[in-house]
Formats: structure tokens, C-alpha cells, sequence
């Protein structure tokens, strides 16, 4: 089985169970003849657990098979730092009018809820988890991965039309739901057109606060949202691919608190094709 991430073809090895399993959550090309740069080994062992390798080496050991998926996308993106040629971001992102918004934010801040609302709202979905950054063309590829949706939001996630049917798998901490083929973009390659930087409350009020150009999202206060590098250097570039893009750092406490407010305010920036700069003072 390969999953292609950008230039960059990733090999699987595992029983007919396991890549029936990740066929259901992961964008796979069966047609794809090109040899994989790197490859991971799924590996059953006692009490119905797992073992997963990469390059030879065990990376997980007896994982219960609720935890595969999330190995799986460990272990591409620790091969992806190594032989990638671009940058890794740490971020979910959608798209609107072929422009990418970035949601930054740290373990449990609801980067993946987010986009889930968002989608529910029409935006395309371009990943999950991990962004490519190339800071030669200055465009984003997302890594398409399964939706991480954790408790308590997925319940209401869930419930909504567009999200019941849905492939899921329960995982320790909610659910992972696949992302609907029908929700992504036409283009895969395309550039950032906003960051929103999220810190999620559950049950404080909601707030919109501009990032001054000076310092973009990437360079917030929240270590957790700073980019795993997979080229020495490259750091550098992608600050300065994003310093002029339109930036906010958002709360919330509940989906309502966002609904007729952040979707247009998405997508009023982004026609108006506003800088950072002006953006700051639209919502100012």
C-alpha cells in the first residue's frame, strides 16, 4: 500500500485486515508504481495487539488496534522530517476559494473540531493534522489524514448530517472519522491565505483577536503551534512566507458562539484579499 504525500511516496506492510482498515481512513493510490522512499511494518502479537516498524525498527510496541491509526501517521510524518524536501506544519487546514486557512494550536486546543465545523459550513478540507509547507512556491499541501475528533465535541460532530455515515473508529480519546473524499479541493498545492491560531474553553465566551504582522501565528505565544522543521533553514522561510497573512488568534466555548460570525468573517477577508495589516484593522 502506498500513501503519497506530496513528492513523497510512503510504503505499508500489513495484513489484508490492517490495509482494509487504513484503505477506509487514508487517501491510498493502488495504481501508484512508483517504489516508496520509506516504509513502515504492521505486525500482530498477543491479545489481539499490534507492533509497528519503521525502517526496521520498532517504533510502537503492543498498541491496541484503536491506536494503529495514529501510529501509522506518526511514523509518515517521522519519515517525511527525514527525506521531505519541504516543511512540516503542525495545523489542520481548509480551503476556501483555493485558499488555505491554517488552524494552529496545541494539543487539545480543537484544531480538528474546527475544521470539522468549517467543513460543515462549505469549506473544502485539506487536512487533519500536518501541512506542507513549500517555501519556493510558497503553497500548502495538506496531509489528508483521518479527522481526530475527541470528546466531548464529536458527539455534536457527529450528529451533524454531513458526518453521520461516515467510516469511524473509536480511539482513547473520541473518535477518528474519515475525511469524505467529496469535502476536498480541486487543487492540492495552493497558497495560505489566512492562520487562525485557536485556543478552545469549553464553555468560555468566544473572542477574535488580530496577530500584529509583526508577529504571525506561527510566532504566538503558544509554543505548541511553532513548526516541526523537516530541512535545516527552512524555519526562516516559512515565517516569512506567512508574515503578511491575514492572522487571528481565536476562544471559544461552543459551536454556536461561532455560527453567521467566523465563516464570514473567513471568507470577507479573504475576497477582500485583505494584507495582515488591514486585516488587524477590519477587525479591530
Amino acid at each position: 500500500m502506498i500513501l503519497p504525500v506530496g513528492e513523497f511516496r510512503f510504503g505499508i506492510v500489513a495484513s489484508d485486515e490492517i490495509l482494509s482498515l487504513l484503505a477506509l481512513f487514508f487517501s491510498i493510490d493502488n495504481d501508484d508504481q512508483e517504489p516508496a522512499a520509506y516504509q513502515c511494518s504492521i505486525g500482530s502479537c498477543e491479545n489481539n495487539l499490534f507492533t509497528v516498524e519503521i525502517g526496521g525498527v520498532a517504533k510502537f510496541t503492543k498498541i491496541p488496534r484503536a491506536q494503529i491509526l495514529s501510529a501509522v501517521v506518526e511514523c509518515l510524518i517521522t519519515a517525511y522530517r527525514r527525506f521531505g524536501s519541504q516543511t512540516v506544519v503542525r495545523a489542520a487546514a481548509v480551503v476556501w476559494q483555493n485558499q488555505p486557512i491554517l488552524i494552529t494550536g496545541g494539543d487539545h486546543s480543537g484544531k480538528s473540531s474546527l475544521a470539522a465545523w468549517l467543513v460543515k459550513c462549505g469549506f473544502a478540507h485539506q487536512a487533519d493534522q500536518y501541512v506542507l509547507i513549500d517555501h519556493k512556491t510558497k503553497r500548502a499541501t495538506g496531509i489528508l489524514t483521518p479527522l481526530a475528533l475527541k470528546f466531548p465535541s464529536v458527539r455534536t460532530i457527529v450528529s451533524w448530517p454531513d458526518f453521520r455515515e461516515l467510516p469511524s473508529v473509536e480511539s482513547e480519546q473520541g473518535f477518528y472519522i474519515r475525511s469524505n473524499p467529496e469535502w476536498r479541493p480541486f487543487e492540492t498545492s495552493l497558497i495560505v491565505g489566512m492562520v487562525i491560531d485557536l485556543d478552545y474553553v469549553e464553555g468560555s465566551s468566544m473572542s477574535i483577536v488580530p496577530i500584529a504582522p509583526s508577529t504571525n501565528a506561527l510566532e504566538s505565544s503558544n509554543s505548541d503551534t511553532l513548526p516541526t522543521v523537516a530541512n535545516p533553514g527552512s524555519l526562516g522561510n516559512v515565517h516569512d512566507i506567512l508574515a503578511d497573512v491575514p492572522s487571528l488568534k481565536l476562544q471559544y466555548g461552543s459551536f454556536d458562539q461561532l455560527d453567521g460570525k467566523l465563516e464570514l468573517l473567513i471568507q470577507m477577508a479573504l475576497e477582500l484579499e485583505l494584507d495582515n495589516e488591514a486585516f488587524s484593522k477590519f477587525i479591530a
